[in-house]
């Protein structure tokens, strides 16, 4: 499972880096996400035009963390 080893690898940096609440909303964002992602992948009748769309829902979730990393530091 990438995502899982994304997500601890991401609350290992915050914690050493010593992050705010802003950067754990983000990854509890992020999880939430690609939880959701990982559920539709295994229905067997995704269409075809899914795989775009998580595409840009990852986009989103990068850009989540990204804020949630640079507000976190204030």
């Amino acid at each position: 499972m990438f995502f899982l080893a994304t997500v601890a690898l991401l609350i290992w940096l915050g914690i050493v880096t010593h992050l705010h609440i802003a950067f754990w909303i983000s990854i509890a964002i992020a999880f939430t996400g690609w939880v959701w992602e990982y559920l539709r992948l295994k229905q067997s009748d995704l269409p075809t035009a899914a795989y775009g769309g998580m595409f840009r829902e990852n986009v989103w979730i990068g850009f989540i963390l990204l804020a949630g990393m640079i507000i976190g530091n204030f």
